[in-house]
């Protein structure tokens, strides 16, 4: 049985049960094109050329972080122009993002490698536009934190059609769905594959991980006739069958050493038998430690 819970919680107070303190950031110097008022970022974007906010960072070196922001846009998901960037030493890591008419909220982690960095969030060039951004904030994550649920909406109840815990959209073939028959809950992802041999998947948002730990992906499935689907974290995959009924599929995995701190979830539609496949429910944690 799938197991979604509706609910809609205020941004400050997740902030607040999320992580240590939340830290609402400022941005630099502002594009010309961009005014700030009432606590909001507002782009009329003429669409020529890329723009950036960029937001300065003050961080405690080894510790991990989680910056959100909301977002919203004229033209709605047709809009793919949205990507934020992390940068910290000399490495920069990109995450793409969708706005919705209505208020969008995403997340984004970093490890904090240095105690500066830089976090920008850009709109490349596109069709003109209006896109407003609020409530950038960033907070400092604690042991508790990660023994969480770490997936953004992992339920999806949110009903977001910009699907921010998915923000690299294979649009043909991914999408968010009413039609699975689910007894709690309304929505899933739904991955659809034609007759052509081509890959079919979802990439997640960014996921935090430690060295040591042990990790628990949990996740819900049906399809409209039995497939395999292969979930992959970077370097490390395990394969599921999917049946005709809601079953749960559950995966542990150790952190090698080596391992990087950040990694992406892919979730892949197998074989070259045409369908539908409904996922929902993801759940990405550490388990705690044993007593000793």
């Amino acid at each position: 049985m799938k197991r979604a819970v509706l609910q809609v919680v205020l941004l400050a107070v997740m902030a607040v049960s999320f992580g240590v303190s939340a830290e609402e950031l400022k941005a630099g110097r502002l594009p010309s094109v961009c005014s700030f008022a009432d606590g909001v970022y507002r782009f009329e974007f003429p669409g020529d050329r890329q723009l950036s906010l960029t937001f300065p960072l003050n961080l405690k070196q080894g510790e991990y972080y989680r910056i959100e922001f909301e977002v919203r846009c004229g033209r709605g998901v047709e809009s793919k122009n949205g990507i934020s960037s992390l940068l910290i030493g000399g490495a920069t890591r990109y995450q793409a993002f969708r706005a919705g008419k209505q208020w969008t909220h995403h997340v984004n982690y970093l490890y904090a490698e240095r105690e500066k960095g830089l976090f920008s969030l850009s709109l490349k060039p596109s069709a003109p536009d209006t896109v407003e951004f609020r409530n950038v904030r960033c907070t400092r994550i604690g042991d508790s934190d990660f023994r969480k649920n770490l997936f953004p909406d992992g339920g999806l109840e949110s009903g977001d059609p910009a699907l921010p815990s998915w923000p690299w959209p294979q649009e043909e073939f991914l999408s968010l769905s009413r039609d699975a028959g689910f007894l709690v809950g309304s929505y899933s992802l739904s991955l659809k594959k034609g007759t052509e041999r081509r890959a079919v998947y979802a990439l997640s948002s960014t996921l935090p991980i430690r060295p040591g730990k042990v990790y628990q992906v949990v996740f819900w499935g049906k399809a409209d006739r039995n497939a395999s689907i292969l979930l992959t974290f970077e370097s490390l995959k395990k394969e599921f069958v999917v049946s005709q009924e809601w079953s749960r599929g559950e995966w542990e995995f150790s952190v090698p050493a080596g391992f990087p701190r950040m990694g992406r979830m892919r979730v892949a539609h197998q074989g070259d038998v045409p369908g539908e496949v409904y996922l929902d429910d993801f759940v990405f944690r550490e388990k705690a430690d044993l007593p000793q």
